[in-house]
């Protein structure tokens, strides 16, 4: 790329050169002129001009690039701000859904223990002589996994 831009920018500064040359071809005496038999007003006029203008027209072209290559480059730049908040974003958002994920890990296996703990008193409840048999058939109940009523 680098390669065809310099390329662009010598036959570019070249046509205008010619055409500069061109002009001071004009400018010269008589007698200077005819030193260079094979360059004459018309030759110098015409290749002048159009290379010029050729020039003049691939300067403009060059400049229309470059204002392009800029508005990408800064929509490139915003694109580039955008997806970096979003990855910031998304880290946050992952480390607050491990987060949680371990906070219902916890709040499951102390819920587990909490359970379990309930089931050894119920059974330890069983044991106690004082227990109305209305009472011990609620217990059996429950910890048979049986739907009871009151």
């Amino acid at each position: 790329m680098k390669f065809k831009k310099a390329l662009l920018n010598v036959v570019t500064y070249g046509m205008l050169g010619w055409g500069a040359i061109s002009a001071i071809y004009l400018a010269l005496p008589i007698d200077v002129k005819e030193l260079l038999p094979d360059m004459n007003w018309v030759t110098a006029v015409v290749s002048g001009g159009s290379t010029t203008v050729l020039g003049s027209a691939s300067l403009y072209i060059q400049a229309i690039l470059n204002k392009s290559k800029l508005a990408n480059n800064e929509v490139l730049a915003g694109l580039t701000n955008i997806l970096t908040n979003t990855q910031a974003e998304y880290k946050n958002i992952t480390e607050g859904y491990s987060s949680v994920v371990s906070a219902i890990t916890d709040m499951t296996t102390a819920t587990n223990r909490n359970n379990l703990l309930l089931e050894t008193q119920l059974k330890a409840k069983l044991d106690n002589p004082m227990l109305t048999d209305t009472a011990r058939k609620l217990i059996e109940g429950v910890l048979n996994e049986e739907e009871t009523v009151l």
